[in-house]
C-alpha cells in the first residue's frame, strides 16, 4: 500500500523499538533529504529538505542526514531513492524514520513533527 502526502506509517519489516537493543546504530532517527539541506533563499518558501532538516535541528534533535541523490522524475538508481520509495512507496524527499521505524513523508509534515516533539531540553529558557 502507498503511503498518502504526509502519512506517517511504520516501514515494513521494522519491528518496535521494544524489542530491539537500544544501544544499536540503527536505532538513529534519519532524514532521507536530495542532496543537502542547505537553505535556498531563491526558492519561495525554501528548500523541502533544508526546511525540514532546520525544523528537526530548532527542536533540539539531530538526525543522520542520508543523501538519496538523483532527481524524483527518474528511475530509483540511488540506494536512497531506493529505501525512500520501499518506506514510503514514493521517490519524493524529504522522508524522516523515526527511531522506532516509523516514517513520515513531506517536509511540511516534518516540520510539524518536530514543532509537536521537541527533543528532550530543547526551546528551554535558562
Amino acid at each position: 500500500m502507498v503511503a498518502a502526502a504526509g502519512e506517517i506509517r511504520r516501514a515494513p519489516g521494522r519491528p518496535c523499538l521494544c524489542s530491539r537493543d537500544p544501544m544499536r546504530e540503527d536505532l538513529t532517527m534519519k532524514l532521507y533529504v536530495c542532496w543537502g539541506t542547505f537553505k535556498n533563499p531563491l526558492r519561495p518558501g525554501g528548500h523541502p529538505c533544508g526546511n525540514a532538516y532546520h525544523a528537526l535541528k530548532d527542536a533540539g534533535h539531530d538526525p543522520e542526514v542520508v543523501k538519496a541523490y538523483g532527481l524524483a522524475p527518474l528511475p530509483d538508481v540511488t540506494s536512497g531513492r531506493k529505501e525512500v520509495k520501499r518506506l514510503t512507496g514514493k521517490s519524493l524527499v524529504p522522508v524522516l524514520v523515526l527511531d522506532d521505524g516509523e516514517a513520515i513523508y513531506d517536509s511540511k509534515k516534518i516540520v510539524a513533527w518536530a514543532k509537536a516533539h521537541p527533543a528532550s531540553g530543547a526551546g528551554a529558557v535558562v
